[in-house]
């Protein structure tokens, strides 16, 4: 999860290297930054921060100045979603596995975990 003193320490970075005064992030824009769900990491984070620098205008970014990409709202997929076969799963192009794994000790584990974190979990 993306805290705010991580885009804070960018901000500062950022703003010097390009001459502009931004002192934070308007708390619309904090809340799309922490919804998404960046799967470049930490340099993807840099690129979007420094780019909304170089576009936006004032002490506060805001959320027109973030890509369309950060700001347009996914479904997440969660572990709900998991659906192993009841033979396993075919892993035979990894070398050192067996072809077949996934039995239903694991199958009962997966879902277990699933429900933990979605009770709505039906799999």
């Amino acid at each position: 999860m993306l805290s705010p003193s991580s885009a804070t320490n960018f901000l500062q970075k950022f703003g010097k290297e390009l001459g502009k005064d931004v002192r934070g992030v308007a708390p619309e824009a904090m809340a799309v930054l922490e919804r998404y769900h960046w799967p470049g990491n930490i340099r993807e984070l840099e690129n979007v921060l420094e780019r909304a620098i170089v576009l936006g205008a004032g002490e506060m970014l805001g959320v027109d100045s973030l890509p369309e990409s950060v700001r347009r709202e996914r479904p997440v997929r969660g572990l709900d979603s998991v659906d192993i076969p009841e033979d396993g799963l075919d892993l035979g192009g990894y070398p050192g596995h067996d072809r077949r794994v996934a039995t239903s000790s694991a199958r009962s584990t997966v879902r277990a975990v699933c429900k933990r974190r979605r009770p709505s979990c039906s799999r």
